[in-house]
């Protein structure tokens, strides 16, 4: 398995591939974004797609998409990260891809359904 980056020259999104002899079996999406955090502006992004083919689930081809998706963040300097996963879904993704749960409280607020994961990449300034 290979891992390739679909670069855009307007570098608005983070695409990230996983190809098995040529064809694509797994990716992993972001888009980057500025959000304010206790009065503070930190860049963000929020992971919107993470795709498996059913014939390679259990083999780690996501795992290898999100990592490089994880690379091209903190290559970006990207201080965090944003994913809403379903409540009963989400702690082997959470172990498996390193992301740390947090409280929404840290936000400010509570309007959220789902659970906040965040990943931190930089100092918390």
């Amino acid at each position: 398995m290979e891992m390739e980056v679909f670069e855009e020259s307007e570098g608005y999104a983070i695409i990230c591939v996983v190809k098995e002899r040529g064809k694509i079996i797994s990716h992993a999406a972001a888009i980057p974004m500025f959000i304010g955090v206790k009065g503070k502006i930190a860049l963000a992004s929020q992971g919107v797609d993470v795709f498996i083919h059913i014939a390679f689930r259990h083999k780690n081809a996501a795992m290898l998409a999100i990592k490089c998706r994880n690379e091209q963040r903190e290559k970006m300097k990207l201080q965090v990260d944003l994913a809403f996963t379903s409540d009963h879904a989400h702690a082997d993704f959470v172990k498996k891809s390193g992301h740390k749960e947090i409280d929404e409280s840290w936000i400010g607020t509570n309007s959220f359904s789902s659970l906040l994961l965040f990943s931190i990449f930089a100092s918390q300034n």
